[in-house]
């Protein structure tokens, strides 16, 4: 988060994004759903992440920010 993001939530009083818990929720959404909860929840980005589910609501390009993906894992056994 840089240093405007951090400005605005405080002038704002809003919190800084949605935990992670709520961002893999989202995730596991069907399409049916997310349509459903775009419409019943506001999207102050209009990113079609519903704020409650969205890390950054006032930044349109982030998504996913603070998730992380799994580490590739190598199989070392293997000889050339």
């Amino acid at each position: 988060m840089n240093k405007i993001d951090r400005m605005i939530g405080n002038i704002m009083g809003k919190k800084k994004g949605a935990s992670i818990a709520k961002q893999h929720q989202w995730k596991g959404f069907s399409p049916i759903k997310k349509q459903h909860m775009i419409k019943k929840y506001p999207d102050r980005d209009k990113d079609g992440v519903p704020n409650r589910w969205d890390c950054q609501p006032w930044n349109p390009k982030e998504q996913d920010r603070r998730l992380t993906k799994p580490r590739e894992v190598r199989d070392t056994s293997q000889t050339l």
